[in-house]
C-alpha cells in the first residue's frame, strides 16, 4: 500500500506544475507568445496611429477585454480543476470519503471577478485619458526606457496570484468539508510543498515542509511574502506552492524532515553563491571597474578573470535542483 504522505506531496506537486504552466501560458520571458502577452501584443499594434481617435480606441479596449476575460475564465478554470484533482488525491491517500463541494463554479466567477477589477481600472484609466485628449501615443505604449498605460504586467501578476488562489481554495473546498464532515479535523494537518527549482523564492524555501492545523495559518518568514501569517497559498506573486492534507503523526517523520532538509540546503547554497557574487563585486569596485559581468575593451586581465569567475558564480546561483520529489536538494 502506498504511504499516504507520499502519495499528498506527490499530488501536490502536480498541482506545482500544474499552476507553472497556467502562469506560463499567460506570458512570461521564457513564454513570450503566452495568451495575454500575445492580446496586449495585438492591442498594441492597434492603437498606433490611432491614439488621438477615442472612438477607435475603445473598439480596440473592448476587443483586448473580451479577449481577456475569456482566457482568465479558461485559465482558472484549470487552475480550479488542478486544486480538485489535488483534493480528490489527499482524500483517497487518507482513505476518507468525500462530502461533496458546493457551487465549485462560483468559485472561477469570483476568482474572475477579483482578477478583472485590475483590467477595468487599466482600460477604464486609459479610456478616460484618452477622453480628455491627456494622452498620446506615447503615453499609451510607452518605449525603450519606460512602460506605458497598455502594458500586461499588472493583469499577468495579478493573474497569479488568482491563479494560485484557485487551486489552493479548489482543493480545500474537497478537503475540508470532507475531514470535518468524518469528524477527524484533530487526526490532520496541511502542510506547504513548494516548487523546488531555481525559481523558488526565499519565502516559500522557508515555509517548504511547515505544517499547521486544518484552521491554522502558515508563518511567513522569507521575502517575498504578503502577510506574516497566511492560511495558504498564494504567499507571493508567481507562488507555485500547494498545500497537502497529511496525518499529526507524519508532520515530523522521515519525509518531513527531508523536505525541511532540502530547503536549508538550497538555503545555504544560494547564500554561499551570494557571499562570492558579493565579494567579486566588491574586488571590481576597489579597481574601479563597473562591477558585472560585461567585459571591456580595456578591461585587463585580472578583470576579465574577475567578470568571468562572477558570471560563473551567477550562472552557478540560478541553477536548478532538478528534483525528483518535494524533498531533493541540490
Amino acid at each position: 500500500m502506498a504511504d499516504p504522505h507520499a502519495s499528498t506531496i506527490a499530488a501536490a506537486l502536480r498541482t506545482n506544475k500544474a499552476l507553472a504552466r497556467l502562469f506560463d501560458k499567460m506570458g512570461n520571458t521564457k513564454h513570450p507568445r503566452g495568451r495575454i502577452l500575445a492580446a496586449y501584443r495585438q492591442a498594441r499594434q492597434a492603437i498606433r496611429g490611432s491614439a488621438d481617435s477615442p472612438y477607435r480606441v475603445r473598439l480596440i479596449l473592448e476587443e483586448l477585454e473580451r479577449s481577456l476575460r475569456a482566457i482568465m475564465a479558461e485559465l482558472l478554470a484549470g487552475a480550479v480543476e488542478a486544486g480538485v484533482q489535488q483534493g480528490r488525491a489527499d482524500l483517497e491517500a487518507h482513505d476518507l470519503p468525500a462530502a461533496g463541494m458546493g457551487d465549485i463554479t462560483r468559485l472561477s466567477f469570483d476568482a474572475a471577478e477579483g482578477w478583472g477589477a485590475v483590467l477595468d481600472g487599466q482600460l477604464s484609466a486609459i479610456y478616460a485619458m484618452v477622453l480628455m485628449g491627456a494622452a498620446d501615443e506615447a503615453m499609451l505604449l510607452g518605449g525603450e526606457d519606460r512602460l506605458g498605460m497598455l502594458t500586461p504586467l499588472p493583469v499577468i501578476s495579478e493573474g497569479t496570484r488568482w491563479l494560485g488562489m484557485a487551486a489552493t481554495d479548489g482543493a480545500r473546498r474537497v478537503v475540508d468539508r470532507s475531514v470535518e464532515r468524518a469528524g477527524v479535523q484533530d487526526e490532520y494537518m496541511r502542510q506547504a510543498i513548494a516548487a523546488l527549482d531555481e525559481r523558488t523564492t526565499d519565502c516559500c524555501l522557508r515555509v517548504h515542509g511547515q505544517t499547521t492545523t486544518i484552521d491554522g495559518d502558515f508563518t511567513l518568514t522569507g521575502t517575498p511574502r504578503f502577510a506574516d501569517r497566511l492560511h495558504g497559498p498564494p504567499f507571493h506573486w508567481n507562488c507555485r506552492t500547494a498545500v497537502a492534507l497529511v496525518r499529526r503523526q507524519d508532520t515530523d517523520d522521515e519525509l518531513s524532515q527531508e523536505m525541511r532538509d532540502a530547503a536549508n540546503a538550497e538555503l545555504k547554497a544560494r547564500a554561499e553563491a551570494q557571499s562570492h557574487i558579493d565579494d567579486l563585486k566588491k574586488q571590481l569596485a576597489d579597481l574601479g571597474k563597473a562591477p558585472d559581468v560585461r567585459i571591456r575593451k580595456d578591461d585587463t586581465q585580472q578583470v576579465k578573470a574577475l567578470r568571468n569567475k562572477l558570471r560563473e558564480w551567477k550562472v552557478r546561483q540560478r541553477q536548478e535542483i532538478h528534483p525528483a520529489h518535494a524533498r531533493s536538494g541540490r
